[in-house]
């Protein structure tokens, strides 16, 4: 058989049986019908299998170069080889770079540009490599990461809260207070965590940090040890149990300071006490905390609402920081409750 009628023999073979005649092997009815096929005559030149009257299946586009049909791929040439009416559609080179600095190069007039890998960012938890150097989420600095407040509520559903957070007493109570340093802890972000500190999209966002120095203290001590009135688990969010761990951190354990706190060992108390690596302490004035009212915060019994530890956030934040734990103390020294002491996070020392 001549090549060039390979296409139509082939389709004639199978339009065979469909010729309107009566078949006994079908019931003694005729096989024709509306939507019998149509016996194609045409040529496939090329030899691909696919011809150009459309008759017999997909249009060759080309009939002259078997290389261009319907089911080819599409190359970066200037040329339409899969015959779907675009040229150099979707081609793209093969990467280039590493972890989130993968990059490909686009097919630009049938040339393939020069695949440039992107620039790496400093590391931060979030299963990627940031900074492009083949390890996912390795030095990390203090970092602030989303997690999913569905997420949070189903793996620890001691800490029992919805959103939006603001005001939400139950976050500064010990039961969430652990599950976010847990939650810190668990996703390898940091070796303790604190927050909310914001949320956007579902997400509750906490302050991760790492190389942390993690201290149990007996409560029951530390209010004397200090001369704070914190003697009691019921009081560990008052200003005065956050300034004797902060103090306990900056004056007993060689840290820049603390807070807590992070979670219960039986008596104890346990803190985050984190060196000057990591933290500078400040004071954050009132017109940089606005919306956190310092009388508010020595009144509430509860311990302080979410949305200062977001402003206070915030404020170290605005001061070239990564984060902030705030407010720990007013200001001892004349000017009352106008400022409050802060451990802002992060850079510029990291």
């Amino acid at each position: 058989m001549d090549p060039a009628f390979q296409v139509a023999g082939a389709r004639m073979a199978d339009a065979a049986r469909d010729d309107g005649d009566t078949d006994m092997a079908f019931g003694g009815q005729s096989d024709a019908g509306p939507d019998a096929l149509t016996p194609c005559v045409s040529l496939d030149v090329d030899e691909d299998g696919f011809d150009v009257s459309g008759d017999c299946g997909p249009v060759d586009c080309n009939d002259e170069q078997a290389s261009i049909n319907p089911e080819a791929v599409e190359l970066c040439n200037g040329i339409d080889d899969d015959c779907d009416g675009r040229t150099d559609e979707d081609v793209v080179s093969a990467p280039c770079g590493t972890g989130a600095c993968t990059r490909t190069a686009a097919c630009v007039s049938g040339s393939m540009d020069v695949c440039v890998p992107g620039e790496p960012t400093p590391e931060i938890c979030n299963q990627l490599d940031d900074d492009c150097d083949g390890v996912i989420d390795n030095n990390l600095g203090v970092n602030v990461t989303g997690f999913d407040h569905t997420f949070l509520r189903e793996n620890y559903p001691e800490c029992e809260f919805e959103l939006p957070i603001s005001n939400q007493a139950s976050v500064s109570q010990m039961p969430c207070r652990k599950a976010f340093h847990q939650a810190c802890v668990d996703q390898a972000c940091g070796q303790t965590g604190f927050g909310p500190v914001g949320e956007a999209d579902g997400q509750v966002f906490l302050t991760c940090i790492p190389h942390t120095q993690l201290h149990a203290f007996p409560l029951a001590n530390l209010g004397a040890t200090h001369e704070r009135n914190c003697e009691a688990f019921n009081q560990v969010n008052t200003e005065n149990c956050r300034a004797a761990m902060f103090m306990e951190c900056r004056l007993n354990q060689g840290t820049e300071g603390g807070f807590g706190p992070v979670g219960r060992d039986g008596p104890d108390v346990l803190m985050a006490c984190v060196s000057e690596q990591w933290a500078t302490h400040v004071f954050i004035e009132a017109d940089e905390a606005v919306g956190c009212d310092g009388e508010f915060i020595e009144a509430n019994s509860e311990g302080v609402p979410t949305l200062c530890t977001s402003i206070y956030h915030q404020a170290c934040v605005n001061r070239g920081f990564t984060s902030g734990f705030g407010p720990i103390y007013g200001d001892p020294w004349g000017s009352g409750n106008s400022r409050y002491a802060t451990l802002c996070l992060g850079s510029p020392k990291d």
